[in-house]
């Protein structure tokens, strides 16, 4: 915070169903970012209470928005339906649900971004290995 103008010097852009950044402002509501589906596993909802017992309140986040440097993107739930569902602890939904919400590719949508070059190969590599993932597994 910059006491002369009572503005804050750093700045965070986050996605509101990422459950990464904001982990220790939000930690409480992280159960229920995507009620009613995917369900958060118990041992998740075990975690998140261990960890409001340990740290409480003693972290604060960088941004804010009260004084305008916290820039809230909405996230959605990522659509995503695989043998995975028949998952009864909903840990793979729950964990596909946190990757996908963190993704880069998420963040660039959310804003409306291309990717930068670098950013694009490695997406492009990523959906490269996927489908050949995919397709050797349709092949077995």
């Amino acid at each position: 915070m910059d006491s002369d103008t009572n503005t804050s010097r750093a700045f965070r852009v986050y996605n509101s169903l990422d459950s990464v950044p904001n982990a220790w402002a939000s930690l409480a509501a992280i159960p229920a970012y995507y009620d009613p589906s995917p369900l958060c596993p118990t041992y998740v909802r075990d975690i998140v209470v261990q960890a409001l017992l340990d740290v409480g309140s003693e972290y604060v986040q960088v941004g804010t928005d009260e004084y305008g440097s916290a820039i809230k993107l909405t996230g959605t739930i990522v659509p995503w339906a695989s043998w995975w569902d028949l998952d009864p602890t909903g840990t793979a939904q729950f964990t596909h649900q946190v990757g996908q919400q963190h993704a880069t590719a998420t963040y660039f949508g959310l804003l409306n971004a291309a990717p930068t070059v670098g950013a694009a190969i490695k997406l492009m590599a990523m959906g490269a290995r996927t489908a050949a993932s995919q397709e050797a597994g349709s092949d077995g």
